[in-house]
């Protein structure tokens, strides 16, 4: 059906509802309808005006028609959940381009599809046409699909309501506020970047790109009528009435759960979530826009002066990359596996993007800083990040690094499951900007990776495109005093964290950890207060919720917390989605006042609880109601077991404790309530840690003799507990699976009077939904028969250890 036709489609549909109770509602009022009466028929007014926008991103990205309808009806069951929280400003039809194109792609990640389906022959096309088989076209349409995504706000909706909802350019128009010369130029600009994206990709077609969207799928009335019906039991929870397809349901309820922003404000009857969409607001400050020696800037009027502007959504840190240039390999066995040990020490990888502003402006002469970030195991599991290159944005304000060396790491939870990879992002600064980032992404080490990995990162020697927007230049300054309100001075103030904010005030899931503050060139992100006690932090992205640590010249303890850009603010956040134990915190605002009173010195003498000797090597920490805000002090006991703790007066959580390796014979401790009093003498106090049970655990080859690595192993810790995935310790993560021998250590808390049970791994652990937790291969796969089956029962008493032996002889093929 082509694109005019869908609009004549919606015609008819308000026709067939005239003078009914939905007659020349718009999406918003349609909405509302269904929110408050739970209305069906403007649920199915909805979807029969936006089903072919849906149904079409589905069947470009899912070519099987039954994936492609479960999907559909997977969308509008998001859509019944989450009609509460969708605004104005989020235009219906671009929300469903979004939750579509997600569902979709959570379905073929799932099947582990890479090609497309090739039951469709390849009928040879005209000789004029520039695409070729039916195949190549349906790939590209996906492509293009994934770009439409990463346009800015101000082009995406235009293209969606044209090219994929079938509104002509007056409707469209009107629907967005804009003159029909402005819809054209907003138009035309999209296809330009559409058209240059995919040159990149050395995928694009002559002529105009999106011409290939314009055909939308008709819709059968009994699909209409069945999603709906589905939508409704779905959203009631009645999932197990037949009326919507299992697939469909399990694929809506894996979108829901990643798209959860916030605890659910209403009762489960209805189900609908608040806070989905996050809108902001961009300002800038008055000032040329480039203000350093150096290439020519495009844009030569002045960044305009901080204002609102109506509708602008947080466009700043650019998306995930477009589906065609992630890896998604089949899980087949049978292929042949690489070698994961011959992974080489860096991988060249090409970057390359466009640095623009809030008004989709190119910046010349920005900064550009390109990062990589390694996962080690040695001395102990680490993050290491680094900047492995730097270069300056051209004329157009793009930028290029032909070729970086980013150095290759592991998931530390699967030590030998998973193919190497290497992580990499980049970083932006420009005079008069904050710095922006691009979020991470991943490329695996090795080609091909093995098959049965299924993680999604790109491919080995794919060209990567990361774009960067900058919000205006912002900061945060204040004053720190004492408790008698006199300065302190010389206390280090750094910035650990940047949350961009909504058009609420509240921190969003966009986010960057600043791991690089010796890299910049002039200390961005630390400072220290002057003899008043006053600091700034200049150089920050406009409305951005900051992490910060202030630390005493006369103190190993810290304060953290978070503060706002903004000069007026919300004094309190609810828990964000990606919270770090932060949960509900207070927020200050750009200019703050922090109290920070002397401290006392505490000295704790940790030992050993069964024979009271000293334990040297143990990390002990002050407990908080809230990891990333309040007071923290900490430290390592010495070879005596002593630990020097500084906090100001008053009565903590607690503390706790954990070894500072995974050979040691205790587990994580805890000690409740820790009370620092007022007097100037040093306090004394006694840490006593507890020992665990030690599980020694070993995979071995009856023929050679040999321990076999990469081995996992799950226990049962009664007989209604479910099988779970033994850990090296209750305290540091690390490999999961046996070393090169064949071996692997586990400390256990001790469960007096409980029985315990261990078993090899032979199928996969963890939500098949979320293949990037894969652990070890598919039951029908492995390659070994295991005696035993299970271990003898046990019981895990303090101090005890047990030991079992596994032996896999290799299967005959």
């Amino acid at each position: 059906m082509s694109n005019r036709g869908f609009g004549s489609s919606w015609r008819e549909i308000r026709c067939l509802f005239h003078g009914g109770t939905v007659a020349g509602l718009d999406d918003d009022e349609l909405l509302e309808r269904f929110v408050i009466a739970r209305d069906e028929t403007a649920l199915k007014a909805l979807v029969a005006k936006h089903g072919p926008l849906v149904l079409g991103v589905c069947r470009r990205i899912l070519t099987d028609s039954a994936a492609a309808d479960d999907a559909f009806q997977a969308t509008f069951l998001v859509l019944v959940d989450r009609a509460g929280s969708i605004r104005g400003r989020d235009r219906l039809a671009t929300w469903l381009h979004r939750v579509a194109r997600n569902v979709a792609l959570r379905s073929k990640r799932q099947s582990a599809r890479r090609e497309l389906v090739e039951r469709n022959a390849a009928v040879a096309e005209s000789h004029h046409d520039p695409i070729g088989t039916e195949a190549e076209r349906l790939e590209l349409r996906a492509l293009i699909d994934g770009e439409i995504a990463r346009l800015p706000r101000t082009q995406r909706e235009p293209v969606i309501l044209c090219y994929l909802g079938g509104l002509k350019h007056e409707e469209a128009a009107v629907e967005l506020g804009l003159s029909v010369n402005q819809l054209r130029g907003r138009l035309d600009r999209a296809r330009d970047r559409l058209q240059d994206r995919l040159a990149r990709r050395g995928l694009a077609p002559s002529g105009n790109a999106l011409a290939l969207l314009a055909a939308s799928p008709g819709l059968f009335p009994g699909l209409v009528t069945t999603t709906c019906r589905a939508a409704l039991a779905f959203g009631a929870g009645r999932v197990g009435l037949g009326l919507a397809n299992a697939s469909a349901v399990a694929l809506s309820r894996g979108v829901l759960k990643t798209m959860m922003l916030s605890k659910l404000k209403l009762g489960l009857m209805l189900g609908f979530v608040a806070m989905l969409t996050a809108v902001s607001v961009a300002v800038s400050q008055s000032g040329p826009v480039v203000g350093q020696k150096g290439p020519p800037v495009v844009n030569q009027d002045p960044a305009p002066t901080a204002t609102k502007r109506e509708g602008r959504r947080l466009i700043d840190v650019a998306g995930p990359p477009a589906d065609g240039r992630r890896f998604a390999p089949k899980r087949d066995p049978n292929l042949p596996k690489p070698d994961l040990n011959a992974a080489p020490e860096s991988v060249t990888v090409a970057i390359s993007g466009v640095i623009r502003d809030l008004d989709d402006r190119p910046i010349a002469g920005a900064t550009v800083y390109a990062v990589g970030r390694q996962s080690v195991e040695v001395p102990k599991p680490t993050l290491i990040t680094t900047v492995v290159g730097k270069t300056t944005t051209t004329r157009d304000g793009s930028y290029t690094f032909p070729g970086v060396k980013i150095p290759t790491g592991r998931h530390r939870d699967e030590h030998q499951a998973a193919t190497p990879y290497v992580i990499y992002q980049v970083q932006a600064r420009a005079p008069g900007y904050g710095f922006g980032w691009h979020s991470f992404e991943g490329m695996y080490a090795i080609n091909p990776p093995d098959p049965a990995d299924i993680q999604g990162y790109a491919t080995l020697g794919t060209p990567v495109v990361m774009d960067v927007y900058l919000r205006p230049e912002a900061d945060l300054k204040g004053r720190v005093i004492d408790e008698n309100e006199k300065p302190v001075a010389g206390v280090k103030v750094g910035l650990n964290e940047v949350n961009l904010m909504d058009e609420q005030g509240m921190e969003t899931t966009v986010r960057v950890n600043i791991g690089l503050p010796e890299e910049w060139p002039d200390g961005l992100g630390q400072t220290v207060t002057d003899a008043d006690g006053r600091f700034k932090l200049p150089g920050l992205p406009s409305e951005s919720c900051c992490w910060l640590t202030f630390q005493r010249p006369d103190s190993n303890g810290s304060r953290w917390l978070f503060a706002s850009t903004l000069a007026k603010t919300k004094t309190n956040h609810g828990q964000p989605v990606r919270h770090n134990g932060r949960r509900a915190h207070e927020v200050y605002p750009r200019d703050m006042t922090v109290s920070m009173p002397s401290p006392r010195t505490i000295e704790v003498r940790v030992v050993a609880d069964d024979d009271g000797k000293p334990v040297p090597n143990i990390r002990l920490d002050t407990l908080g109601d809230s990891q990333a805000t309040g007071v923290w002090s900490g430290g390592t006991s010495n070879a005596e077991g002593l630990v020097e703790l500084s906090l100001p007066v008053g009565r903590y959580k607690g503390l706790c404790a954990d070894p500072d390796s995974t050979s040691s014979r205790y587990i994580r401790t805890y000690r409740m309530n820790l009370d620092v009093t007022a007097e100037p003498k040093v306090q004394h106090l006694e840490f006593r840690m507890k020992p665990g049970f030690e599980l020694l655990l070993e995979a071995i080859d009856p023929v050679t003799g040999n321990g076999v690595p990469g081995i996992f192993f799950e226990i049962k810790k009664s007989a209604d507990d479910p099988w779970v995935l033994v850990e090296p310790s209750t305290f540091q993560s690390g490999p999961n699976s046996t070393d090169a021998n064949g071996k692997i250590r586990a400390m256990l808390p001790p469960g007096p009077g409980k029985s315990y049970l261990v078993r090899v791994l032979v199928g996969q652990t963890g939500d098949p939904a979320n293949p990037v937790r894969r652990l070890g291969l598919p039951e029908k796969s492995f390659p070994y028969d295991v005696i035993p089956t299970a271990s003898q029962a046990f019981e895990p008493v303090a101090g005890n250890w047990a030991s079992f032996r596994f032996l896999l002889k290799k299967r005959d093929r």
